[in-house]
This record gives structure tokens, sequence and C-alpha cells, in this order.
């Protein structure tokens, strides 16, 4: 649930921005595929919305999300506790 929060939340934040920065280009044009959650970390990023360290706990949280959702590992209390307050950070750094 944190990642689908966060994927949403760069997708404000990034519309607020520029909104052709949700789509992929593909030979040097915008198409209306929107780009996943990868992209939109790193585009975050690159337009420096977030920054390094930001970048790296979303990656983070996106990956223990593939693990849960893809792989159906399960995470402890202390792994999820730790997502939310990320999550919680994450959010209040975007719109301060």
């Amino acid at each position: 649930m944190c990642a689908s929060i966060l994927e949403s939340t760069l997708k404000d934040r990034l519309t607020s921005e520029d909104e052709d920065l949700l789509f992929k280009e593909s030979n040097g044009h915008k198409t209306r595929k929107e780009k996943n959650f990868i992209d939109l970390i790193n585009t975050a990023n690159h337009i420096n919305l977030i920054d390094k360290a930001t970048s790296n706990t979303l990656h983070k949280i996106r990956k223990s999300r593939n693990r849960v959702v893809h792989e159906l590992e399960s995470i402890g209390e202390d792994e999820a506790y730790n997502i939310i307050m990320q999550t919680k950070d994450v959010i209040e750094g975007l719109y301060k």
C-alpha cells in the first residue's frame, strides 16, 4: 500500500511541475504511455524534486513491494513499520 501511495504522490508532484513528466518518450516524442514507478522515481530525482537519498529510499520501498507482490514473500513488523515511517517522511518532504 505504501508504494501505491508514493507512486500516486510522485505523479501528483510531477504533474504540478509539468504534466509531460508523467509520460515516456519514444524516439524523442512523448507517448501517452505513463511511466512506471521506477521511471517516476528517476524522473523526480533527475529534476531535483527529490534528492539521491530519497530516491534510494523509494527504490528500497519499491523493491520490498515487489518481493511481497510478485515473489509472495512476507515482511516482518519491523520492516513494515520502517516502510510506513519512510513513506510518511517522503510525503512530508514532497509537500514542504
